[in-house]
């Protein structure tokens, strides 16, 4: 007796597998923003963390935060749901700071600084910052 595969398998466990397989590269990015929300990641260069407080505000900290550490604002933009800060330290390095509103509460902040990124002066500036909010 030959055995078929196909007929073995029900329609709704076929669909299921289906579904498993067309988002299984999405599931672990789901579960780590569930469980990431709030931290801070180093990925490729650029520092990112979120921050629960309106975009203005980390705005205005920013600046304030980047002027006290002595570093040269060389442009900014800001608007109610995001803004950027392009700034350059001593030694000739820039960086820029973006702001996306996550909500009317949070944003998300992302430092870069140079091409390839430097995680140690991305943190100093992310520290200086959270420590005026």
């Amino acid at each position: 007796m030959h055995y078929n595969f196909y007929q073995k398998i029900k329609l709704p466990y076929a669909m299921m597998l289906i579904l498993l397989l067309s988002t299984y590269g999405c599931v672990p990015l789901l579960i780590g923003a569930a469980v990431g929300a709030g931290s801070v990641e180093y990925i490729k260069g650029k520092l990112t963390a979120r921050i629960n407080k309106p975009v203005p505000k980390v705005y205005k900290t920013a600046m304030l935060a980047l002027k006290k550490m002595g570093l040269i604002i060389l442009d900014d933009e800001v608007s109610r749901h995001e803004a950027m800060i392009k700034f350059k330290f001593d030694d000739g390095k820039k960086g820029v700071i973006n702001l996306n509103a996550l909500t009317e509460r949070a944003c998300n902040l992302s430092i870069r600084i140079g091409f390839f990124g430097d995680e140690t002066k991305s943190n100093m500036i992310l520290t200086a910052i959270k420590r005026r909010l």
